[in-house]
């Protein structure tokens, strides 16, 4: 049976996006779709369709609606555009373990309901990194299940009620009184993580009020301790470190990675977003590799990690480059450059740098003279002048590449268009930008437009089978040498 996970999403929330959607796509239960509705403007819809573009493997269906529609109106229009016959919700700010679906739908068949709710949760306060293990049955029957955890049978879901909150207690109200059948999954709580973070529909006051009434007694959660750090281990990007009180003491877990990130930026979704397979499955183990567009060092780190013999990291940006050394210090084969790496055609110098106007997106700097990337205005703002490498060069210092990464932000059309070197490299995995109002003094010859079509056709020719998984104004691509 397809499930369909229907989410609701508003601007400002694209990091918790990022992981719920990173979730979604490690999910165990393969027959599946993502079906995300949010009320941002159309910058904000580039950004989400630029992150379903990273090849989740599964259907993702995003749909922007009216500013101020209500919550439970929001969830309605989701369960119209979904095409399953179960429906899931899967809320944009919480956190979901790959087996969650194959659980919940399991028991959905085996006990032939038309509804499956959880009996228990896991409850993040993550600014202090706190976890409770709440158990909802101490609420009376037959409301003692998780009310956001529903998987259900699209044909016999009520309508939410148009309430900006409150709307899951309604619904489930109006199963209950329809008389459908629930079945309620127990002691599996480590599979939804409920987090407050802050900026969530309910205060504070809420989230503690339910975690000190519901949380497991000090046994009942000792004797979970084994399989709930195993359980959080498979969380990816992990939770971090967390502490469980109980009556007496605490239960510390630790499942982190050392990483320096900016505050107030989107350095940590890159990160996530990059080691939960923003590029598809990639073999690194031996391999010779080379990082164009470094950032902060999270390709890098992932290719280490893998087993990578050798890795070029190059990152523009000085502010970024002192982030991706400090990051990549300790990695065992990483050579860090401060250099912006450019055509092979004979030009040297240095080039005009610019940052993205979102200040957030750390990773958006530009060197293309342009009106427009991935459908972004580039306003003519502080500029820095950064040296250049070509890519011809760093390829014959090496000899032969395994692995060739680039996100340069729209310079991945000079830097490959120009190359005289591809025979040399046997995969590149990357992003491609669209490209609005190119200057001419942009132009390369010989190459009509800056386009994913021409690029992909160009490899095609070079020896690369080229696979794209495409977004409205951009997408991440693929080529393997034949």
């Amino acid at each position: 049976m397809l499930i369909s996970c229907i989410t609701v999403t508003q601007a400002g929330r694209l990091p918790l996006l990022r992981n719920a959607i990173a979730d979604y796509a490690r999910q165990t239960y393969a027959s599946r779709e993502l079906v995300i509705i949010h009320t941002g403007d159309s910058a904000f819809d580039v950004a989400v369709r630029a992150l379903c573009a990273s090849g989740l493997g599964t259907q993702v269906y995003v749909h922007a609606a009216a500013q101020g529609t209500t919550l439970g109106a929001l969830r309605n229009l989701a369960i119209d555009l979904a095409r399953g016959e179960l429906v899931c919700q899967w809320d944009d700010d919480d956190r979901y373990h790959p087996m969650r679906l194959e659980l919940q739908a399991e028991a959905l068949v085996v006990e032939g309901a038309d509804f499956c709710f959880l009996s228990d949760q896991l409850h993040w306060f993550s600014a202090h990194g706190t976890l409770t293990w709440d158990d909802w049955d101490r609420e009376p029957y037959p409301l003692n299940f998780v009310q956001g955890t529903l998987l259900g049978r699209r044909a016999v879901i009520p309508r939410y009620p148009e309430l900006a909150r409150g709307e899951d207690t309604a619904l489930c109200l109006s199963i209950l009184q329809a008389g459908n059948r629930i079945t309620r999954l127990r002691d599996v709580g480590w599979c939804y993580v409920y987090v407050y973070h802050g900026t969530n529909v309910w205060p504070q006051g809420h989230h503690a009020a339910i975690a000190q009434a519901k949380n497991f007694g000090a046994a009942r959660l000792l004797g979970k301790e084994k399989i709930l750090r195993e359980r959080l281990a498979e969380y990816e990007p992990p939770l971090g470190t967390v502490l469980l009180p109980y009556p007496g003491g605490q239960i510390k877990i630790e499942n982190k990675r050392e990483m320096n990130f900016r505050p107030h930026s989107w350095d940590q979704c890159i990160f996530e977003s990059v080691l939960s397979g923003e590029y598809g499955e990639i073999e690194f183990h031996g391999k010779t590799v080379i990082d164009i567009g470094a950032h902060i060092g999270s390709f890098t780190m992932l290719a280490s990690r893998k087993g990578a013999r050798r890795i070029l990291a190059f990152e523009a940006w000085e502010e970024n480059y002192s982030l991706l050394v400090k990051n990549c210090q300790q990695l065992v084969g990483v050579e860090c450059h401060h250099a912006l790496v450019w055509r092979s055609d004979n030009h040297r110098g240095a080039l005009r740098w610019r940052k993205c106007v979102n200040t957030q997106n750390t990773g958006g700097g530009t060197v293309i003279e342009c009106a427009s990337k991935a459908g972004e205005l580039l306003p003519d703002g502080d500029a820095f002048e950064v040296q250049q490498i070509s890519l011809d060069e760093i390829v014959g210092q090496l000899g032969e590449v395994d692995l060739l990464k680039i996100d340069a932000e729209g310079s991945e059309y000079p830097i490959l268009f120009t190359s005289k070197r591809l025979d040399r490299v046997k995969e590149i995995v990357g992003e491609y930008h669209e490209i609005g109002g190119l200057e001419k003094s942009m132009a390369i010859p010989g190459v009509a437009d800056w386009s994913i079509g021409l690029l992909a056709a160009h490899l095609e020719n070079q020896g690369f089978t080229v696979t794209i998984h495409a977004g409205s104004h951009a997408g991440v691509f693929r080529a393997v040498r034949n």
